[in-house]
């Protein structure tokens, strides 16, 4: 469940989740046999793409996951204090730049393998300078003009 689909940013609270609409049939709640009463979480957000939003009229990010917080007693949401939410958006942000790191790791790998298969394939295609011998002229066939006939 994402903590929020109107505001990306905010903190979703569940004191109770067995008396709590949303999870009436989750099996995880405690009175279904599993450990969940309290709940919050935080939206990890992930950036869109610039080309991407021109394109759709999407927002700088969207969620696409959730840090969740899960205790098996019940608590009041106003227990949960405003420095315990903004720890809880605090990771939820470094999970982000998380992915985006590995993202961009990805990103630079691919760039890498793609220049070392072009500068590879240059090199095989190609005798250069360097290796002691002139470039060799590529000759193109063109079909002769009514004029050379």
């Amino acid at each position: 469940m994402l903590a929020s689909y109107r505001d990306p940013k905010s903190i979703f609270i569940v004191g109770d989740a067995d008396k709590d609409w949303r999870f009436n049939r989750n099996p995880y709640t405690v009175n279904n046999g599993g450990g969940l009463a309290f709940y919050a979480a935080a939206n990890v957000c992930l950036p869109v793409p610039e080309s991407t939003r021109a394109a759709s009229d999407l927002p700088a990010s969207l969620a696409s996951g959730a840090l969740c917080l899960v205790d098996p007693v019940p608590r009041a949401p106003s227990d949960f204090t405003e420095e315990d939410r903004q720890v809880l958006s605090d990771f939820a942000e470094m999970i982000s730049r998380e992915f985006q790191l590995g993202f961009e790791q990805r990103r630079r790998e691919q760039e890498i393998k793609q220049s070392e298969f072009i500068d590879s394939f240059l090199r095989r295609a190609l005798v250069l300078p360097s290796q002691g011998e002139a470039l060799r002229p590529c000759l193109l066939y063109t079909s002769p003009s009514p004029r050379d006939s």
